[in-house]
């Protein structure tokens, strides 16, 4: 549209102003009624001209591909169109009633800016104000609220989009049921938020529901309401103003450790879960992780080459953190961060997966210990010295199936395979728990 010059060579100065300065093209010429268009560039510095032509060009040409469609818009899109013009005429858009209630010196600058252009609709329409404000209704409010938005949103995943829209439309529409009618937002009165702020009271009575879902959706419909009202210049007051439900601090009870240790994570209990479902189930029971701060986890968070492992939980594009202080390190105990590793190398490095799963790990080091010593079997009760060489010679088969971490392994092992032994009930309690000590103390 530009054609061969650009913004800087349309730059004119006149008493002392640089103005921009373009002939109407033909294509628009029955649309926008101007011969010329002149917009000041409020300087009389070259270097300030030229930056603020570049913008002038683009608004101006974004104005002219907005008139190609405006018989096709709907009434928000040529009420918005509207205040854009009158901006780029120098002017504030004001309704037809409030242009002729006015100050005279606005009202006949008006005028002369359409003078010589009475067949310009649309600078006739902008000007003077011809453009009705849409009517924003309870249904449509919330279309709008989510366009409003989206600044605000662009760091959420889709399914967490998904979540927002819903939890909102929810609210919006139980307000619209509670309310009976498809009101205007300038028809919604103080009546209304007290009936729906009662809906909920009733509805906690009668179903035994928690205070926090009624004042999640008359928090969620006062922000819509309010936000969409503001955007159209609609002032709604204090319509929600005192309407929350006071919650009870209400503790949930803990799940029994026996329950977790027995049930939940018996041997077996997650066999029927693939890889990804049973990191996940011990990442979150082991470190309080939430499910989205694990589902959205990527490689580069998991640090497992260190003394202690850890994992980084950061805000980023697609992985928007509830609060500000969930970003944080959770470091690891040994036996999460070999299940850990198992599920980075199933993920990114598949040639290691049958060395590194855990259980297979154990047994094959803890079998080649019981092989490599002399007298040393399963269902044998074993000597202090036994054990421990039944100990170095499983670490050493260990490390060296596993080199690239074998300095993890090499400080975090000796109890996973302390712990075999002991479920297979070779060592005795005393040799465990001297050789557990002393496994610390060289530690």
């Amino acid at each position: 549209m530009a054609g061969s010059k650009t913004a800087i060579d349309r730059i004119s100065k006149r008493g002392g102003v640089y103005y921009y300065v373009r002939r109407v093209p033909k294509p628009f010429a029955a649309l926008d009624r101007r011969v010329i268009v002149r917009i000041s560039l409020h300087t009389g510095d070259l270097a300030a001209a030229r930056l603020a032509a570049i913008g002038a060009e683009r608004e101006l040409e974004t104005l002219w591909a907005s008139l190609t469609g405006q018989e096709d818009r709907d009434a928000w899109a040529r009420y918005q169109a509207a205040l854009e013009r009158a901006r780029l005429e120098g002017f504030v858009y004001r309704a037809a009633p409030d242009v002729v209630a006015g100050l005279l010196p606005d009202l006949l600058a008006r005028f002369e800016a359409l003078a010589d252009r009475p067949h310009d609709r649309g600078a006739r329409e902008a000007l003077l104000g011809m453009v009705p404000r849409p009517e924003v209704t309870l249904s449509t409010a919330f279309e709008r609220y989510k366009e409003l938005c989206k600044g605000e949103n662009l760091g959420k995943r889709e399914d967490q989009l998904r979540r927002w829209e819903n939890a909102r439309r929810l609210s919006i529409d139980n307000f619209l049921a509670v309310v009976g009618e498809d009101k205007r937002l300038d028809q919604i009165t103080r009546d209304d938020a007290r009936k729906f702020h009662r809906w909920w009271v009733d509805r906690i009575e009668a179903e035994s529901l928690g205070r926090n879902a009624a004042n999640k959706q008359l928090g969620q419909v006062s922000r819509i309401l309010h936000v969409v009202g503001d955007e159209i210049g609609l002032n709604l007051g204090s319509l929600f103003s005192g309407l929350a439900l006071d919650e009870r601090k209400q503790r949930r009870p803990p799940i029994p450790r026996e329950f977790v240790e027995g049930v939940l994570l018996a041997p077996g209990a997650l066999s029927g879960l693939n890889l990804d479902a049973r990191v996940a189930l011990l990442l979150c029971s082991e470190t309080g992780m939430g499910v989205e701060e694990v589902t959205s986890l990527l490689p580069s968070h998991i640090h497992l080459d260190c003394d202690v492992p850890y994992i980084s939980i950061v805000a980023r594009d697609g992985a928007e953190q509830k609060t500000e202080y969930r970003p944080r390190d959770l470091p690891l105990v040994a036996s999460l961060a070999i299940a850990l590793l198992s599920f980075v190398v199933a993920k990114w490095a598949p040639a290691y997966v049958k060395v590194l799963l855990t259980d297979d790990l154990i047994s094959k080091a803890v079998n080649y210990g019981f092989g490599a010593v002399e007298g040393a079997v399963a269902g044998k009760t074993l000597s202090l010295s036994t054990t421990n060489l039944v100990l170095a010679a499983a670490e050493q088969y260990a490390v060296s199936s596993a080199p690239a971490i074998s300095k993890w392994l090499g400080a975090n092992l000796r109890p996973l395979i302390l712990a075999k032994l002991s479920a297979l009930g070779v060592v005795p309690a005393d040799a465990t728990a001297e050789a557990t000590g002393a496994a610390v103390a060289a530690k």
